[in-house]
């Protein structure tokens, strides 16, 4: 294969590996806008999404002790104790298709970003917040 050949084929795969990444990327913003009725829109008070997510979560950060609850209808409580714990909330959340979109009512703020659970007892959520490994507790 001659040197112009070969780098007339490299530029073809780098255009098609960014045209691929595009379509992905305007796939993925297509799919997450139709889930949440619009990038950052807080959910309703309606069904959960992914049923799995339903219970009681705790998590410890640094000397506070963290619980939140999901509910099937999709509403949500959280609360911690310990010093500079932040305050009671209570709100929405949607979790669905790896993402997520909560709403606490009690402070006027929405959250969003993704979701995984390796089994059945561990709910791993990152947002704008960070990273934050939750626990089941029941």
């Amino acid at each position: 294969m001659t040197d112009q050949r070969h780098s007339l084929l490299m530029k073809a795969a780098a255009v098609a590996g960014v045209i691929t990444l595009f379509v992905a990327i305007a796939q993925l913003w297509v799919a997450v806008a139709e889930e949440s009725e619009g990038p950052g829109a807080p959910p309703e008070a309606a069904a959960i999404g992914d049923r799995a997510t339903v219970g009681t979560w705790t998590m410890r950060l640094g000397a506070q002790d963290w619980v939140q609850e999901f509910r099937e209808d999709g509403t949500t409580s959280f609360r911690a104790t310990g010093p500079g714990a932040p305050p009671d909330q209570e709100g929405t959340i949607r979790f669905a298709d790896g993402r997520w979109v909560a709403n606490s009512k009690s402070i006027g703020y929405t959250d969003q970003g993704t979701y995984l659970m390796p089994d059945a007892n561990t709910l791993i959520m990152v947002g704008e917040g960070g990273r934050a490994e939750w626990v089941r507790v029941r």
